[in-house]
């Protein structure tokens, strides 16, 4: 099976906590990569998950300094430096495992036992139904090919390719920023999910999977997350995120609740 990595940053450990046990009841023990500082979050996962500090990943430091540096630069295109040094990691963890292939998870969603048993056992690429015209810009730029369908779904396959292996330096990562998407003003960015799937569509099969990005509008709140509903909720979709950063209003849980009900993905 492919290893399975859980890329997780401070405010997401506590649902990765709820995903690791969920995987382990399957049989399933993940790699978690996580701040150094959040140590104290290691015994909340499943006993046997294996956990690596994202700062002891090659390159990891210089990129977060380079990000801080040019914090201002991003803010003009509404990006962080956490978004991207979120996305080098996964890239670097890539790299240091060197295996033909990893399944690399954000760690504020969960997927379902039927969804990861089949990708894991048989690499394949997730889509969804969205597009995304900025990451395929930058996709054209690097001269790949734009999937059809969206491979932003919060998870999936990533190959040893020599273009993710260079962009899983630090000179690699930062000439996309300087070469590309600075210069763009946003035009272009960055998807580390939308160019494995672009290296990779003429190679694994594809499917599309039903997600429910919502799924913290359904939940009172993010450091209770109430692990039977997840696992009910899994039984209905492919995937359910667990997100910090979207908006809560009365008017919003109303409509979370009503796409839930009638199973819609929102």
């Amino acid at each position: 099976m492919l290893p399975l990595v859980i890329c997780a940053g401070p405010r997401a450990l506590p649902t990765t906590a709820v995903a690791s046990h969920y995987y382990a009841a399957d049989g399933i023990l993940p790699i978690v990569v996580r701040p150094a500082a959040c140590t104290d979050h290691d015994s909340d996962f499943a006993a046997g998950t294996r956990c690596i500090d994202d700062e002891a990943l090659d390159g990891v430091e210089e990129v977060s300094a380079y990000l801080r540096a040019h914090r201002d630069r991003l803010a003009s295109f509404n990006r962080a430096p956490g978004w991207f040094l979120q996305q080098f990691i996964k890239l670097s963890a890539v790299a240091t495992l060197n295996t033909d292939y990893v399944f690399i998870v954000d760690g504020d969603t969960i997927f379902s036992h039927r969804l990861l048993r089949d990708v894991l056992t048989q690499p394949l690429i997730l889509t969804t139904g969205e597009r995304y015209e900025n990451y395929d810009r930058l996709l054209i730029a690097l001269g790949l090919t734009p999937p059809e369908l969206s491979c932003v779904a919060n998870g999936n396959v990533f190959p040893s390719d020599s273009l993710l292996r260079r962009l899983a330096t630090p000179e690699g990562f930062v000439s996309i920023l300087e070469d590309h998407i600075f210069p763009s003003n946003g035009m272009l960015d960055f998807s580390e999910y939308q160019i494995t799937g672009s290296l990779l569509q003429s190679r694994l099969a594809m499917r599309r999977i039903k997600m429910f990005r919502r799924f913290d509008l359904l939940i009172h709140g993010l450091d209770d997350i109430p692990a039977g509903f997840v696992e009910r909720a899994l039984r209905r979709y492919d995937a359910v995120a667990i997100e910090a950063n979207h908006l809560r209003s009365p008017a919003r849980r109303i409509a979370a609740r009503i796409f839930y009900g009638i199973g819609r993905s929102w």
